[in-house]
């Protein structure tokens, strides 16, 4: 349904339904964080994506092509190329 919410750009929506996630003791996926940081990047907070990113691995999900190529626009966007590499 995060998905879902994200298209409906019912945002606030996706951030509820991650919690709850959470709360039950259920553990999200790759799927879930990305949806979560486009979420982030559509609003331009790319320190939230930041933080997303460093959960996402912290707790053990492991990034995708999507998750890398949604970091590396902002990075891009933001004239941190550096960090690409």
């Amino acid at each position: 349904f995060m998905a879902v919410y994200k298209r409906r750009h019912e945002d606030y929506k996706v951030f509820d339904m991650f919690k709850e996630m959470k709360a039950a003791g259920l553990h999200p996926d790759t799927i879930s964080y990305n949806i979560l940081i486009s979420v982030r990047n559509r609003h331009g907070d790319f320190e939230g994506m930041q933080k997303l990113f460093e959960e996402m691995t912290a707790s053990g999900v492991s990034p995708n092509i999507s998750t890398f190529s949604m970091m590396r626009k902002a990075y891009i966007a933001l004239g941190l190329d550096h960090k690409t590499e």
